[in-house]
C-alpha cells in the first residue's frame, strides 16, 4: 500500500520513512526533490491515508502493508478527540514504531528481552539505525531531534497504554 497512489481523489498517500521521517505524498515516479524512485524505498509496515470523511472532515486512515486498517486507530482518534495535526502526529510517531518492529521484532520475542523494546525503539529515534555505513535493521534511519525524539516516544507510549487499558477493561 505504502508505493501506490491513492485512487480517492480526496485521498492522498503519506509515506513515513528514513528518506523522508517527515512524510511525502506518494506517487510514482521521482519525489518532487528529485529522490529515488518509491519503489526503491525499504518496506514500510504501514501508510497514513489522509482523506476525508463523510461529513468533509479531514482525518487519517492508518492502515497496515496489506491495506488493512490498524485495529483500534478510529476508537483511539476519537476518545482523544485528535484533531488533523494530532492525528498526523500520531500516525507518523505509531507508523515509526510499527515499522521499526517489523524490521527489528525479532530481538524482543523472548520474554526476557520484551522490556528493552521501548529502550531500543527510543535509541533508534534518537542514534539513527545506521552504524558504519550500515543498517542491519533495513530502516536506514537518521537520528531525530531531541524534540521529535520525545513526540514520537511519548506518543506511543500514551497509544501503548491506551491499548493495555482498553484490552484490560474487555
Amino acid at each position: 500500500m505504502g508505493a501506490m497512489q491513492a485512487t480517492a481523489s480526496a485521498a492522498r498517500c503519506v509515506l513515513d520513512g528514513p528518506e523522508h521521517s517527515a512524510g511525502i505524498v506518494g506517487r510514482r515516479g521521482r519525489t518532487p526533490g528529485g529522490g529515488a524512485l518509491l519503489t526503491d524505498l525499504p518496506p514500510l509496515s504501514h501508510s497514513r491515508i489522509e482523506t476525508l470523511d463523510a461529513s468533509g472532515i479531514p482525518t487519517i486512515l492508518l492502515v497496515d502493508q496489506d491495506g488493512r486498517s490498524i485495529p483500534a486507530w478510529r476508537q483511539f482518534v476519537e476518545e482523544h478527540r485528535l484533531g488533523i495535526g494530532s492525528q498526523r502526529s500520531y500516525a507518523r510517531s505509531l507508523g515509526l514504531f510499527l515499522d521499526f518492529l517489523r524490521a527489528d521484532a525479532g530481538r524482543f520475542v523472548p520474554k526476557a528481552e520484551r522490556h528493552k523494546l521501548f529502550q531500543a525503539f527510543a535509541d533508534a529515534l534518537v542514534w539513527g539505525t545506521i552504524t558504519d555505513g550500515a543498517d542491519p535493521t533495513g530502516l536506514w534511519w537518521l537520528p531525530r531531534s531531541a524534540a521529535a525524539a520525545r513526540r514520537a516516544e511519548a506518543q506511543t507510549a500514551i497509544w501503548n497504554d491506551w491499548r493495555s487499558a482498553a484490552t484490560l477493561c474487555r
